[in-house]
């Protein structure tokens, strides 16, 4: 009996000393992948990114940024149904914006945005980065946290001051960093956001994270994430955040540099380039309106009318025709 006894303890005292070793050399690789990605400077990335259960709302997504400069053209006929396909290039033919994209561009204290759907240009003053960009698959630091909660960032997981994770070897490169009963000391824990979560990272993958989850007072959420490497830089070329079983954002990338000469110098250019008979709205950073013009004066403003005038009648008519 002595003798079992002073086997088990040898058994766990290795254990530990195992999962402590293994612990001290995983975590700097896996905190110096994460931050290499939070830093990235630059990317210009094509895909498709859907935000639904529905795969015909997908869209077709060009995105570039340089810091805080951001440039996205959104193309949406291209996964649409038949039935939303037609109304839209019905839309656009009578508008005469068939070549052209949605269009968001940030600098940092503006945001622009054109639809060539009803021919409106915004610009508007911001106070922080506007949610098209915050929420746009294709920036980097939207692979490192749990789906819609940027603070579930995956390196406070692997940080935690509290709570270091439970450490589980899954095989062939592959380990399980878990957390349970987070917040317990908090007055309500059942008020606390995630309080049960996990990661996988996979050697294989640049101990990056390749799967989440986590459960809590704002439901589930859970992930799994495919990387690629371009030129000596990982990204997330394939990706899907859940939230509570549905889907909140699904994302492609199908080409991407990580080269800064490839990204445009300047976004302020939309309100130049716009075409005739745009009409460009002016607002604070409160979405109070402060001004409405048109591209070309009062002759782009009948001419936007009659293009108003034009899809309204050519969507009646498509109507009739079902």
């Amino acid at each position: 009996m002595k003798t079992k006894i002073l086997l088990l303890l040898w058994c766990v005292l290795t254990c530990s000393v195992v999962h402590s070793q293994e612990w001290e050399q995983l975590k700097p690789k896996i905190v110096a992948s994460l931050s290499r990605i939070e830093s990235y400077p630059a990317a210009v990335a094509k895909g498709w990114i859907n935000s639904s259960d529905n795969e015909s709302e997908r869209l077709s997504v060009y995105f570039e940024f340089v810091g805080d400069r951001m440039w996205r053209e959104d193309n949406a006929i291209q996964f649409a149904d038949e039935k939303n396909k037609q109304r839209i290039q019905t839309v656009y033919e009578a508008m005469g914006t068939s070549a052209l994209r949605t269009t968001h561009a940030f600098d940092g204290k503006k945001y622009w945005q054109f639809s060539p759907y009803n021919l409106v240009l915004t610009v508007k003053s911001v106070r922080r980065m506007p949610q098209i960009f915050q929420r746009c698959c294709f920036l980097p630091v939207h692979w490192l946290h749990m789906g819609s909660d940027d603070g579930q960032r995956f390196i406070n997981l692997v940080n935690h001051k509290k709570q270091e994770p439970k450490v589980e070897s899954l095989g062939n490169g592959k380990w399980k960093l878990s957390q349970t009963n987070l917040g317990a000391d908090a007055p309500n824990p059942a008020l606390v956001g995630i309080r049960n979560r996990f990661i996988i990272v996979d050697e294989k993958s640049n101990f990056l994270v390749t799967e989440y989850y986590g459960e809590g007072r704002q439901g589930r959420l859970e992930g799994k994430i495919e990387w690629a490497e371009q030129d000596g830089f990982w990204y997330a070329k394939h990706g899907i955040h859940l939230h509570t079983g549905r889907i909140y954002d699904e994302w492609h990338i199908d080409e991407i540099s990580f080269d800064p000469k490839r990204c445009r110098t300047r976004v302020d250019t939309l309100e130049s380039t716009v075409p005739f008979a745009t009409k460009i709205v002016q607002r604070d950073d409160k979405d109070d309106e402060i001004s409405t013009t048109f591209k070309g004066g009062a002759d782009g403003e009948s001419e936007h009318k009659l293009r108003e005038f034009a899809s309204l009648k050519r969507l009646r008519e498509l109507g009739k025709e079902k």
